[in-house]
């Protein structure tokens, strides 16, 4: 299975747990990328059964279908240390001039991050690192120095200070990624209804569940 970093720490790490509970026998392996890499390389070369991501539209290859799991809200984090953290209601103008790090994904344009701060009138902030590395932010949060975002399907696996400011949600929703053309063996139909079962509190239940369009 290929998925990305937030998701593997977060709903895929969990699923894996509870699969190998009912399981114990079971092999699982898991590949890490960002969602373009995912779709586009991991998928039609076949080095993993599905992908579980975020694709940066509706529009995907002719031989991917999606079924959507879940809508992700980001939510703004910072360390425990951080000034912010003991701030009541810090407002996303007093994000400026903070050093953030954000994903790849995080900083395109009509992303969340930057449309709610071009929503509010502001610029994009200037000091950004650009990183997906869970282990890079966690890292930077405990310096006391930075701002992130992480997705709220990480929030209920993760221990991190969340700041009370909204952000429009992603437009397009995590999904489990397959070919049309590809039957997956019972174990990976197996490992993926886990998966559907774990994220089934964050957003979406099965009556809602759709798959995209031919």
């Amino acid at each position: 299975l290929g998925a990305m970093e937030t998701l593997q720490a977060g709903v895929v790490a969990a699923a894996a747990q509870v699969q190998l509970k009912r399981y114990p026998r079971m092999r699982l392996f898991f590949e890490l990328g960002q969602s373009p890499d995912l779709i586009n390389h991991f998928l039609p070369q076949r080095l993993v059964d599905a992908v579980i991501a975020r694709p940066m539209s509706w529009t995907l290859p002719a031989e991917v279908e999606g079924e959507t799991l879940f809508h992700d809200q980001l939510r703004v984090a910072v360390g425990p240390e951080h000034p912010l953290a003991r701030r009541r209601k810090p407002k996303l103008e007093d994000l400026l001039d903070e050093h953030w790090i954000l994903s790849r994904n995080e900083v395109m344009p009509g992303t969340p991050v930057p449309v709610a701060f071009a929503q509010a009138g502001l610029p994009f902030p200037e000091r950004v690192i650009t990183s997906g590395s869970i282990n890079m932010r966690q890292n930077m949060l405990a310096s006391g120095r930075f701002v992130t975002c992480v997705p709220h399907s990480l929030l209920p696996f993760a221990r991190i200070h969340i700041l009370p400011i909204e952000l429009p949600l992603w437009p397009v929703p995590t999904m489990i990624l397959k070919l049309r053309a590809r039957a997956l063996s019972p174990a990976a139909e197996s490992f993926l209804a886990t998966l559907r079962e774990i994220s089934e509190p964050l957003g979406t239940t099965p009556a809602t569940r759709r798959k995209q369009p031919r």
